[in-house]
């Protein structure tokens, strides 16, 4: 005999009822066993904990800044790895003064003008922090560009200009369309040239350089050149050509 209280479970629909038919779909069933009324119970439980965990989650990132939830959600902390910034990491300075060996590594470097006016920036190598006029070791206004070597202890002061570490540097420069200091081998090819006067307003200069020190350049050649004239120079493959005011002429 039916008891009309007992509660039925439709295999059909999944719905839980009482009497002899799903009201639902109509189809008869069987009474529920308790393991379903269990697990059934347990389901809900289950989420209406999850439910409440989450309202607590979203409350508590709710309580942090919002500097303090992009860190999260980003998830960029680290721990044990020290950051450099990218100047330090690329061997990149800009203008200013520098201790060699605290501030920047001894090395070669290649400072490069920011571009304004004639390109003109200026360069100072001293042996005092003070960088006082009667500490200075080398020092000058250039342009375009200027290969250097610095020694430990020394204090570097440039300005118009941004200096690399040469393994940083991937520049190539034209002394046919440009000024500036050329490494022979690399940015012209050795050989013998012809320079010309670029400029109706100043007289033009030029300096073949056979090497380079912590102390300055070894100059073995230098001459000028008034508007419309010309000269002959022979460099070879190391040496350095600098010019102001002067071109290479194409060959």
């Amino acid at each position: 005999m039916k008891h009309e209280s007992q509660l039925r479970h439709c295999h059909k629909c999944g719905a839980d009822y009482q009497g002899d038919a799903c009201p639902y779909c109509g189809k008869e069933g069987k009474p529920a066993s308790n393991g379903l009324l269990y697990a059934a119970a347990g389901l809900g439980g289950g989420l209406l904990l999850l439910g409440c965990l989450g309202m607590m989650a979203v409350q508590a990132f709710r309580a942090f800044t919002p500097s303090d939830r992009a860190r999260l959600t980003q998830n960029t902390v680290q721990t044990g790895i020290k950051t450099e910034s990218t100047e330090e990491k690329l061997g990149v300075y800009p203008s200013g003064d520098y201790a060699v060996g605290s501030d920047l590594p001894p090395g070669s470097y290649i400072i490069v003008s920011e571009g304004n006016g004639y390109g003109d920036f200026y360069t100072g190598i001293y042996d005092n922090a003070g960088m006082s006029d009667s500490g200075q070791i080398w020092g000058g206004w250039a342009k375009g560009n200027r290969y250097l070597v610095l020694g430990d202890g020394q204090y570097l002061h440039f300005s118009h200009s941004t200096l690399y570490e040469l393994s940083a540097a991937d520049f190539r420069f034209d002394p046919y369309t440009e000024y500036g200091m050329f490494l022979i081998g690399q940015d012209l090819p050795a050989g013998t040239y012809t320079l010309f006067a670029d400029n109706d307003q100043y007289s033009a200069t030029y300096q073949i350089i056979t090497s380079l020190t912590t102390s300055g350049e070894i100059v073995r050649e230098d001459g000028y050149l008034d508007p419309g004239r010309q000269a002959t120079v022979t460099v070879e493959d190391g040496e350095y050509l600098r010019t102001d005011f002067c071109l290479v002429r194409q060959p």
